[in-house]
């Protein structure tokens, strides 16, 4: 069959409004496996079970009026062939029993994407094979079709994207999560993979694809009570308490306040991290980041009951993990107090003016390959390089925390999830390497309702402007990057 593609649409500024009977409009839900990937009956045969003990199995989050609507189908990168395998995704559809009428035809969007995989919920838990299904309306994929997305205008060194919007009813869709999509060269010879399909049903049931067109970026979109409230798990080990940044530019670091002296930015680290390293048995690398604190934050008191490492080096009580998971708290506000968090590129010793320097990754926001307004990137662009002290990633007065990703066992992934919601977490950046035979594990595959999920090697973007709750940021919008490995961040959904 032949694909055809629409002409362009106009972008413009978007509206949440809550839509009649949403509840019944709306799904999520995620399929994981366990064992032969290339499994796929027993795949369709669970997604059959679950569809027939849901209540009102006919009007499966269905709009009796509407012949038109969507589905986000997100599979973990070993699968990535299964989302262009006609057979599959025909039944695939065809189980889910949706957009069917009893005359004429009915279409459906399907945004299909490659992740790394199903976030796990458990502190280092690791990617987890399967599918993520959002079920929606046709207004939850903005410009689907639109022209942008060209072969000519789609970088093949980049990474596709895809951005989640949420929305308090009556606020504009200008808060997201954006998730970049893994490397798939391995897969199916793409840098990553991302694309939208039309498919017909007609009043016999027969599901068609007619329509076809790759990606670059895609928005998400949906209506929340909760509007953008993400909440957080930052899996970080602080090695001293917040320092007031006493000198810097730009994203990097000169000086820092310890015990009211200034003091070389990495005088500390050059002293603990041998220290971590000693009390490790594994002598990897150790990864650290910055959290960047404004000053109105530190009078606060947020960071009053923060117990870092530096004041447990010498307690051989006192484990990594005991002191990642009683400083969990003091991150969940991240996004309502506003503090981003960076990774230290390189810096510590040297002399002269250059001792003691720390550069500090300076991505905040993600910059798409459509990128809409350019303003933005100019604006942030010119603030991370003012030569104007009080406009950088580092400007002086705000405070600056160590942190060290924690050395604590990988989690593995047993059984069915319990989470539920919206899990987008972050994996570990390995070097790209051909899949590996698969070892004999016994099949096994489970359904878990209300758990939408995927995972990034490349870290997740924050972005909160507006979002209708109140919060202890002073300025919008807020952008942050987060690469810790493990972290994610949580919606309850809707």
């Amino acid at each position: 069959m032949r694909f055809h593609h629409l002409g362009p649409l106009r972008s413009i500024r978007r509206y949440s409004r809550v839509a009649d009977s949403q509840a019944k409009r709306w799904e999520y839900f995620s399929l994981v496996i366990k064992g032969n990937k290339g499994y796929q009956a027993l795949v369709i045969d669970k997604l059959r079970e679950y569809v027939k003990t849901r209540q009102e199995t006919q009007q499966w989050a269905a709009d009796p009026k509407a012949s038109n609507s969507s589905l986000v189908l997100l599979a973990s990168r070993d699968i990535a062939s299964w989302l262009e395998d006609k057979q599959f995704m025909s039944d695939f559809l065809g189980t889910l029993q949706i957009s069917r009428r009893a005359e004429g035809t009915a279409t459906i969007d399907v945004l299909s994407g490659v992740t790394e995989g199903l976030n796990s919920h458990r502190l280092m838990g690791q990617p987890r094979s399967g599918l993520s299904v959002l079920y929606g309306t046709q207004n939850m994929l903005p410009r689907l079709w639109d022209q942008t997305d060209t072969e000519t205008r789609i970088d093949p060194d980049r990474a596709a994207s895809v951005s989640l919007s949420t929305a308090i009813a009556g606020k504009p869709f200008n808060s997201s999560i954006t998730i970049p999509l893994a490397n798939t060269l391995f897969q199916n010879g793409r840098r990553s993979t991302l694309f939208a399909t039309r498919y017909e049903t007609d009043s016999s049931g027969r599901i068609e694809p007619i329509l076809t067109q790759d990606k670059s970026h895609q928005d998400i979109e949906f209506v929340t009570e909760l509007g953008p409230m993400f909440k957080p798990q930052l899996p970080l080990l602080p090695l001293t308490p917040p320092r007031k940044i006493v000198a810097g530019l730009g994203n990097i670091v000169r000086q820092i306040e310890i015990d009211g002296v200034p003091s070389p930015a990495s005088k500390e680290l050059e002293v603990l991290i041998p220290q971590l390293l000693e009390k490790r048995t594994s002598q990897s690398a150790v990864g650290i980041w910055a959290v960047v604190i404004p000053a109105h934050v530190m009078e606060a008191g947020a960071f009053a009951k923060l117990r870092p490492f530096n004041e447990h080096v010498n307690d051989g009580r006192m484990k990594e993990r005991q002191l990642v998971e009683k400083n969990s708290r003091i991150f969940w506000g991240f996004n309502h107090y506003g503090f981003r968090i960076h990774k230290i590129l390189s810096g510590g010793g040297g002399w002269g003016a250059k001792a003691g320097l720390l550069s500090l990754d300076p991505d905040t926001s993600y910059t798409r390959p459509d990128q809409e307004n350019i303003d933005d990137f100019i604006k942030a662009f010119e603030a991370r390089n003012s030569e104007d002290s009080s406009q950088g990633i580092v400007a002086p007065g705000s405070y600056i925390l160590f942190c060290a990703q924690p050395d604590l066992p990988r989690n593995a992934n047993q059984g069915a999830p319990t989470n539920r919601g919206w899990y987008f977490g972050v994996s570990e950046k390995k070097e790209l390497e051909a899949p590996q035979p698969e070892k004999e594990v016994e099949n096994d595959a489970w359904v878990v309702p209300r758990l939408f999920s995927a995972m990034s090697s490349e870290g997740l973007y924050l972005k909160l402007d507006s979002p209708g709750h109140e919060g202890a940021i002073k300025e919008y919008p807020f952008t942050t990057k987060i690469d810790v490995p493990h972290a994610y961040l949580r919606h309850a959904g809707f």
